[in-house]
């Protein structure tokens, strides 16, 4: 079912398959999973910006659930994180609509909590990899979402920020990179922003 409403014309049915595809992993062999997850990824580049913008939204949750239902080598060394989820980041902070970009500060926040902790696990080659590719480009992601030029997407920034420093406090050198976004966002010109 999950998979008809993901590939039916109607952009509704394909918004509804943004909030199911997530939670069906869970009850998903290896290869269903990664068919559900490029599914997922066809509809964050869908034509519909409302439909990139549920995409974006549930973004999160389907790193949670990936990590939930992956064995700790098999996230990374599969290429699901890195090959797949990863490059929806880059493409949906790229986004022209701030409806879309406001939901990345959760999302890098969600994925910090959920690979970092992971990095423990791995050998040194694939934890130094892991680290590039977070320090690299999650990191990032998250310091241009506290210098957007939407007040929205810095708001939603600032209320996120206590999470986004617990999900990061174990990584190493994310706090010389992070205090002084959230210093920005304190002398922010917008009072919503700045009073967050």
């Amino acid at each position: 079912m999950v998979i008809r409403l993901a590939t039916k014309e109607w952009f509704t049915a394909r918004m509804s398959s943004c909030f199911l595809l997530p939670f069906s992993l869970s009850r998903l062999h290896e290869h269903q999973k990664r068919k559900h997850v490029s599914l997922f990824a066809a509809l964050c580049r869908d034509d519909m910006p409302l439909v990139r913008r549920v995409a974006a939204q549930n973004l999160g949750e389907l790193v949670n659930r990936v990590a939930e239902t992956s064995k700790e080598r098999g996230l990374f060394e599969g290429g699901l994180i890195t090959a797949s989820i990863l490059p929806l980041y880059i493409d949906l902070a790229g986004s022209a609509q701030d409806s879309i970009r406001l939901h990345m500060p959760a999302n890098c926040m969600l994925f910090g909590a959920q690979v970092v902790p992971l990095m423990e696990k791995l050998d040194e080659p694939a934890k130094d990899n892991i680290h590039n590719i977070i320090k690299s480009r999650i990191i990032p992601l998250i310091i241009s979402c506290a210098n957007d030029s939407s007040w929205r997407v810095r708001w939603t920034t600032a209320s996120k920020f206590s999470g986004i420093v617990e999900a990061f406090k174990n990584f190493a050198g994310a706090m010389e990179v992070l205090i002084p976004a959230f210093e920005s966002l304190l002398r922010d010109t917008e009072a919503e922003v700045s009073f967050t």
